[in-house]
């Protein structure tokens, strides 16, 4: 063996050098190089196609189901991480090794595309609704409740992170009085964390994301309203393949899964409207 091979060789996992030497013991050298690549292979394609993807916290669930669905049929695996829109983006620009980023707004993507960090084609996979969930059942789960001052506490994600803040920001300012109501807001760092306040019993109520009632609707004792949609601007969540990484044509694929009609299916389950399909090139 030569030093350029040798130097390979002690490079590759000792459980396979090991279960090499013991088949060179049984079998003759032809068959002991056919198991080497068999294991090589079957080693590269443990690892091969594996999509990291930068999803918003709202669409944590939805995604995770897809991604079951997409691995079925494309055999590559998807690989979540989840967190604020804000935070994931900070990440992304700061090198972050994501292959697609499923945000919760369209501005975030769209910087991204202008820093020539993203592909210049994101596009909406849906648009997100924003919902009061009470736990406190003597009280009315209204916003006129909110704007009489009967929650003690109020939660909502930071505006600054995650864009249902923003749409939670943009409410509180129809129903009035946000200044005298401004030392009861509880802000989480992302939308599960909101939701998390209001289940724990930290807070009375809180605005979270309609897709994260399904994680309440059979547990809790609580009560919901469906904010009506013209009172924030729209929740354009758009999604942007990032450049640099090894797996484009993976996650474009995945991308384009999304928007298939099977994707479309789970995403309207929890909640969120379609935009028009347009696939990823």
């Amino acid at each position: 063996m030569s030093p350029s091979s040798l130097k390979r060789w002690n490079k590759i996992n000792p459980n396979i050098r090991k279960n090499v030497a013991m088949l060179e013991c049984k079998l003759p050298l032809v068959w002991v190089v056919v198991a080497f690549c068999i294991l090589i292979s079957d080693v590269q394609h443990s690892f091969a196609g594996s999509i990291k993807a930068a999803v918003s916290s709202n669409f944590l669930a939805p995604m995770a189901k897809i991604a079951i669905e997409f691995e079925k049929e494309s055999g590559n695996k998807v690989l979540i991480s989840s967190g604020s829109t804000g935070q994931l983006y900070a990440q992304i620009i700061h090198g972050a090794p994501f292959d697609i980023f499923f945000a919760g707004d369209a501005a975030r993507p769209e910087k991204l595309v202008g820093l020539g960090v993203a592909y210049g084609d994101s596009k909406s996979y849906a648009f997100g609704k924003l919902a009061l969930l009470c736990v406190a059942r003597e009280i009315e789960c209204t916003l006129d409740s909110i704007k009489q001052g009967k929650f003690k506490k109020l939660a909502l994600a930071n505006p600054l992170l995650a864009p249902y803040g923003v749409a939670a920001k943009q409410v509180l300012q129809v129903v009035g009085k946000r200044k005298a109501h401004f030392n009861r807001l509880v802000y989480g760092q992302n939308i599960s964390q909101t939701m998390q306040f209001v289940i724990s019993g930290t807070v009375a109520a809180g605005f979270v994301a309609v897709s994260d009632l399904k994680k309440v609707e059979k547990t809790l004792p609580s009560s919901f309203l469906i904010v009506d949609q013209q009172l924030y601007d729209p929740i354009d969540q758009q999604m942007v393949v990032i450049k640099n990484q090894k797996n484009i044509i993976e996650a474009r694929a995945l991308a384009n899964f999304v928007t298939s009609k099977k994707g479309r299916a789970i995403i309207k389950s929890f909640g969120y409207d379609l935009p028009k399909q347009k696939l990823l090139k």
